[in-house]
């Protein structure tokens, strides 16, 4: 019986790109290069903010300049973080459903925490997380699962009583290593191909669907 569901953030519970690409076009702006389409910056997402800079910057490559326009985007960033951000159809009642029956949650982003912390409170006001896991300084990022593994001894349950929902190969790959279930949802930004070959315990586009998953082991 699951008794413990954790949620990536991004592209999971909720649908963050048109805020992350006002963000990275006003980065870019500062060192006067063209801004980028959602569709391109979806593409670069995946990795760290500095990555996902470092791409938009293509072909441009100065350590100084990606640097100016991860600044920027930092700035922009917190103050517009969740300006247009909203959650995927069919979030709030699972979580509804499943709080209803007694199971935890939790969320699990490579995200920085107070922003994670923040969209949570603007977005899912009425429920309580047991543990809102993100970038931290103390732990490596998603997919080492450490950050979770300690949760999960404080917390007491085991392998098979926890989930993870993600919507990439990043997310299910983190279930694997910590031996838990992992649910791929195909309405997020992974990278398709590497999204299906880490081989989830379900893939689905339907919120419904995880609900009954989970219900069912």
């Amino acid at each position: 019986m699951i008794r413990y569901v954790g949620f990536d953030m991004d592209g999971t519970l909720a649908d963050t790109l048109t805020d992350a690409t006002d963000a990275v076009n006003f980065g870019l702006s500062q060192i006067h290069c063209p801004p980028r389409s959602e569709e391109e910056v979806q593409s670069y997402m995946g990795d760290s903010v500095y990555e996902l800079i470092r791409r938009a910057m293509a072909p441009v490559e100065d350590e100084d300049l990606l640097e100016q326009a991860k600044q920027g985007f930092d700035t922009y960033y917190e103050k517009h973080f969740c300006d247009k951000t909203h959650l995927y159809p069919g979030i709030h009642e699972l979580c509804k459903k499943l709080t209803e029956t007694g199971i935890q949650l939790f969320v699990f982003s490579n995200k920085q925490i107070l922003f994670v912390q923040e969209m949570l409170q603007r977005l899912l006001p009425e429920f309580s997380f047991a543990a809102v896991l993100g970038n931290h300084e103390n732990f490596p990022p998603k997919p080492d699962p450490q950050q979770f593994l300690l949760f999960q001894e404080r917390e007491g349950f085991s392998s098979r009583e926890c989930v993870l929902i993600g919507d990439s190969n990043i997310d299910i790959a983190t279930a694997h290593r910590a031996n838990i279930y992992s649910v791929g949802v195909l309405w997020g930004y992974g990278e398709r191909k590497a999204f299906l070959k880490e081989k989830a315990d379900l893939y689905t586009d339907s919120a419904e669907e995880i609900y009954q998953w989970i219900t069912k082991q």
